[in-house]
């Protein structure tokens, strides 16, 4: 279930850097996943993905890019792990969620599926792997791997964005900061270090939310991921969505699962009238939405490659 959020994530982001990840390893984007990501992805035009239920940081500056198509019109995602020992530990599970992501996506990238989507390892002239990292650290990037590749580790993965921090979140879900699981220590932690840190700033301040490892950073509304980018709305809200969390989600100990009482986060009975109460908000959905899939296959649709095309250098 992890790589089958990761892979959602990373379809939906491409960065605009133009040199190797230099950040440290202790940066992560949401689900505790590194950034960045990859350098030097797409530098294609924001399109409008259409009215689908889903939240997105493209069009931030300096932000996140949709990915380009390729020569051959294909939106090629390539992929290495950082070491040998990451390839060893998930590769079983990275080509399962893989697969998976095709089924749900009505099979490979075709016309009859709808979208270019194609996931790529890394390999050299030998059909072997490369490894991102010469030793095993972002700021040894091997330079024998493109920099448009994502970085896949043991623990983690790589980027949509959460649908509870769009800036409406609160019209369809009840959110409590202070009844996540970690407030009270994160708070008293911080105050170690400067005891004029409120509880609002921590739980608004997203950057200051994510300094002290407080899990609040991943439901800041509006913004996402320590790079302080704006979350855009993208129509309706899905509860749904691949890219939910759920009351069970870093609730804290006198959270009732079951009704949402008393929990950091919890769903709104009826959206328009607040009064009727809250019930349980289900996440870490195990497939993606309808919507989703719809946002996926809008945001990269096939398109016929052109005649007489040669192979590009992804081998696609």
């Amino acid at each position: 279930m992890k790589f089958l959020l990761f892979l959602a994530q990373l379809v939906a982001l491409a960065t605009a850097l133009a040199t190797p990840p230099a950040a440290p390893a202790d940066d992560y984007l949401p689900c505790g996943i590194p950034w960045p990501v990859a350098p030097n992805f797409a530098k294609a035009a924001v399109d409008n993905p259409g009215s689908n239920g889903v939240a997105t940081i493209f069009g931030n500056n300096n932000g996140p890019r949709p990915w380009a198509r390729n020569r051959n019109n294909l939106f090629v995602i390539r992929y290495c792990y950082a070491r040998e020992y990451d390839r060893q530990n998930v590769q079983g599970t990275v080509e399962w969620s893989i697969n998976n992501w095709y089924h749900h996506l009505g099979g490979p990238a075709s016309k009859k599926s709808g979208h270019g989507i194609v996931f790529q390892e890394a390999l050299n002239s030998a059909n072997q792997p490369f490894y991102c990292y010469k030793k095993g650290a972002p700021n040894d990037w091997n330079l024998n791997v493109q920099y448009n590749t994502v970085v896949i580790e043991y623990t983690y993965g790589g980027g949509m964005v959460h649908e509870h921090q769009r800036p409406d979140r609160d019209t369809y879900l009840s959110f409590d900061c202070q009844k996540l699981g970690d407030f009270k220590y994160a708070l008293d932690n911080a105050r170690i270090t400067d005891p004029t840190i409120t509880w609002w700033e921590l739980c608004n301040d997203l950057k200051l939310a994510y300094k002290y490892k407080f899990r609040g950073f991943e439901y800041v509304k509006g913004k996402a991921l320590h790079q302080d980018w704006t979350v855009r709305p993208v129509g309706f809200f899905d509860h749904d969505s691949i890219m939910i969390y759920g009351t069970e989600t870093d609730m804290g100990p006198e959270c009732d699962p079951n009704t949402g009482h008393d929990c950091a986060l919890s769903r709104w009975k009826d959206k328009s009238n607040h009064g009727m109460g809250v019930e349980k908000q289900n996440g870490f959905q195990e497939t993606p939405s309808t919507w989703d899939i719809r946002w996926l296959k809008l945001q990269y649709p096939w398109k016929d490659p052109p005649k007489k095309a040669r192979g590009d250098d992804d081998g696609q």
